[in-house]
């Protein structure tokens, strides 16, 4: 039995009877966040157990998918009916216009997800890269590369992608792991809301908030894993506000399978979980104060929040401390190494410009020049700016490594500055919730170093602010709180419908979709590679090359080369290997051919290679005294 896209029906199949079965004991909004969250600790187990064996294959994921299905498909007979079905509210006109926002953002964010196919800059380098190595050696374990974040970045999203790809034999619904926690974070935004005693209209409109942020659209339809990350996030606040009010068992699995996901997920959820966490446990214990044994047996249960989360990610850590010597290893140069007061207090402007880029470069200056007469030298502080990029304003662009979220960030920085008002009133888990938001806002600055594609790494922050945002809008302003919230929410959509439809590298208005070949939908973000990596996949499918090095740099684009070569037996192991990754190295022998993306020139080996195809950008270098097959 091969591979087929049928079979992708097996996983949708399982989310869907879990969704049903969860059900059965609460809203469909509850069932959809729980579910994800299942549905995910089953691939995040399942992969390592089957790489254990070396078992990552389509035969076993095959076996394990359909095994789930039908003690699902059981348990969901053998359970009794629904055991209450909330009666359908009335819904009001403007309750419906939020509702359709929302729908046509996911039909039309859906449609662009499998419309085309991956195409982000890191997803070419390591998202997708990783994953056909991973099925070539039948096992995510660390492997020799030139890649390094192939090794240590987190891999949930990418276990998930991989399951799909093993499932169908493509990448057709790679975009879709995305798409799908985009739906579950909208639900989570919803579900919090409810937790901070907001009405039906105002969890609508923190689902709509979430729904129209602009780097979130664009994310939605790629395969890089900020909205993976997102979603676990949320879900993890989420539980915390549930165990404030209900301190029982169900919340604790359920907080601690969402912070073990998220630290699987991406590095960015140790900075924004951790303030979550502590804000959020805060009024847990205060509740217990009067009670040394109760507060003891909280205190336990919060650690075991942690335990759980940390016993989940043991796999990656055990394969990151063999090989980096630490369980989290975040590669070079990403944390602040000038640690003054004004060095990390510059960083709070710096990432909050990202989302002030406009079309306009007057404006632009005019930002620039503003924070340079504020901030001085620290603008450009290469201590604090990643690589040492010289600060500047990224200008207005719907793409995913640049978009920022202007609106929302200008009403979350209202939300914030009302806040106080909130505090005057009543200290509530409202004001744990902000203040958790604020810290992890304020962490991430102080850790981790300006970059100019940093907006992207800030969508769960602004995921998080949207039931604050709704309290800002509707219950700080009196008698015009009701229509200052829909024209903020109004101006929200507008503004997301050319994110949603014109997406820079994935348009559906561009009928690129239609007009192209898929292939070369891969090249949209660097179309000056498709012909030379064409080119070089066709000289070594006439030589029948097999056994294919690659020379490629730590930011180079390899992905393409496994899609070039599907259809064939080739397989692919790097040769220019960082010192890290080669003490990984088991094949000693060079391999035949070698396909190199960077000059040659420095490598020992290639003394023992003549080249055979040369462009500016891809180079074909054949073993000398090695006899083609064809």
């Amino acid at each position: 039995m091969k591979s087929s896209p049928a079979f992708i029906l097996l996983p949708l199949i399982t989310y869907v009877l879990l969704v049903l079965l969860f059900a059965r004991r609460g809203s469909p909004l509850n069932a959809l966040g729980k579910s994800h969250i299942v549905f995910f600790g089953f691939i995040a187990v399942s992969t390592e157990f089957l790489s254990a064996f070396h078992w990552i294959d389509f035969p076993h994921l095959l076996g394990i998918w359909g095994c789930l299905g039908c003690v699902l498909a059981v348990a969901f007979r053998k359970r009794p009916g629904f055991s209450s079905i909330e009666k359908f509210p009335r819904i009001s006109p403007v309750s419906i216009l939020l509702l359709g926002t929302i729908v046509f953002i996911l039909a039309a964010t859906f449609a662009t997800a499998i419309l085309y196919p991956p195409n982000n800059w890191d997803s070419m380098t390591y998202h997708m890269a990783r994953v056909p190595n991973w099925i070539s050696n039948r096992s995510v374990s660390f492997y020799p590369t030139a890649i390094e974040r192939q090794n240590f970045s987190a891999p949930l999203a990418e276990f998930a992608i991989m399951h799909l790809q093993l499932l169908s034999g493509s990448d057709l619904f790679a975009n879709l792991v995305q798409w799908t926690c985009f739906v579950v974070s909208i639900a989570l935004g919803a579900l919090i809301a409810a937790e901070l005693s907001l009405n039906r209209r105002e969890q609508l409109m923190s689902a709509v908030i979430i729904a129209t942020i602009p780097m979130a659209i664009l994310q939605s339809t790629s395969t890089q894993n900020d909205l993976v990350v997102s979603s676990f996030i949320l879900a993890f606040a989420l539980f915390m506000l549930r165990l404030g009010k209900d301190f029982n068992i169900e919340n604790i699995l359920f907080a601690s399978l969402s912070l073990g996901l998220a630290l699987l997920t991406k590095g960015t959820a140790y900075i924004y979980c951790a303030p979550l966490g502590v804000a959020l446990a805060v009024p847990i214990l205060f509740k217990a104060r009067s009670n040394f044994s109760l507060l003891i047996r909280r205190a336990g249960c919060l650690s075991l929040v942690c335990l759980i989360a940390l016993a989940l990610n043991s796999g990656h850590f055990a394969r990151s401390y063999r090989l980096y010597g630490s369980p989290v290893y975040g590669g070079p140069g990403w944390l602040n190494q000038d640690s003054s007061i004004s060095a990390l207090l510059s960083n709070i402007p710096k990432n909050l410009s990202l989302h002030l880029g406009t079309r306009s470069r007057h404006i632009n200056e005019v930002i620039d020049e503003t924070l340079r007469s504020v901030l001085g030298k620290q603008l450009d502080n290469r201590d604090n700016n990643y690589l040492g990029i010289p600060f500047r304003i990224v200008p207005y662009r719907r793409h995913e490594d640049y978009a920022g979220n202007p609106i929302h960030l200008w009403l979350t920085l209202l939300a914030f500055a009302l806040a106080f008002v909130w505090a005057r009133r009543q200290f509530s888990q409202r004001n744990w919730y902000a203040i958790a938001l604020l810290l992890g806002g304020c962490l991430y600055c102080l850790c981790h170093k300006w970059d100019p594609w940093a907006s992207r790494v800030h969508t769960p922050l602004f995921a998080l602010a949207a039931p604050v945002i709704v309290i800002a809008l509707t219950q700080n302003a009196k008698g015009i709180g009701r229509y200052s919230a829909l024209a903020g929410i109004a101006f929200m959509v507008l503004y997301s419908f050319p994110f949603a439809l014109n997406n820079q590298t994935r348009s559906l208005l561009s009928n690129d979709w239609k007009q192209k070949e898929r292939m070369q939908l891969y090249f949209t973000n660097r179309p000056e590679l498709y012909e030379p990596y064409k080119r070089a996949m066709n000289v070594l499918e006439k030589a029948g090359a097999q056994d294919v090095g690659l020379y490629i740099g730590g930011d180079g684009w390899e992905y393409p080369f496994w899609v070039f070569a599907k259809s064939g037996d080739m397989r692919f192991r790097h040769v220019g290997l960082t010192e890290q990754s080669k003490v990984l190295q088991t094949e000693a022998s060079l391999p035949a051919y070698v396909v190199a993306t960077m000059n040659t020139d420095t490598w020992p080996e290639r003394k023992e290679y003549s080249p055979v195809y040369a462009s500016d950008n891809v180079s074909v270098l054949k073993r000398l005294g090695h006899e083609s097959m064809r």
